[in-house]
């Protein structure tokens, strides 16, 4: 299959992307504060990536709409990551949080390309669940509250 120009600078960005989130990887057991830098530097080149993407024809979409979106979300949660490493509960909620809203923005988007905001509801399943799951470790919610919820009519 061959790659549309505009999908081609994607993958260019995807490698960049890749690369940052290697070297943020490589060093993150050593030096947080250098690893979190890096990954900030992927956040904000997947941000770009979402965005191009969300205005991109629905081919480029097909081609690399998901890796897009997958890089999204692990850039946001590599640096609520960071955040719990620190014991900076609020932030590392900050990030997960984040990556769900823009998800659940970006599936209400009607100018999005189609394809797209079903990429992202397909990965706001994760994210919603990375939230969720930080909230219950924090004991913001219970895991099981174990009662029903009545309905009124």
């Amino acid at each position: 299959m061959m790659r549309s120009p505009a999908c081609m600078s994607f993958y260019g960005a995807l490698r960049a992307w890749e690369k940052l989130m290697g070297m943020a990887a490589a060093v993150l057991d050593q030096d947080g504060v250098q690893a979190g830098i890096r990954y900030q530097h992927a956040l904000v080149l997947a941000e770009e990536m979402l965005e191009a993407c969300s205005v991109a024809g629905d081919d480029e979409v097909a081609q690399c709409g998901d890796a897009v979106v997958a890089a999204y979300v692990v850039a946001q949660h590599n640096l609520a990551d960071i955040y719990r490493r620190k014991n900076a509960q609020a932030l590392a909620g900050g990030h997960y949080q984040e990556a769900f809203q823009r998800l659940d923005a970006l599936c209400k988007d009607v100018a999005a390309p189609e394809g797209l905001r079903l990429l992202a509801a397909r990965h706001m399943t994760r994210a919603l669940g990375e939230w969720v799951a930080h909230q219950q470790q924090c004991g913001n919610y219970p895991a099981s509250t174990g009662q029903r919820i009545e309905r009124s009519n």
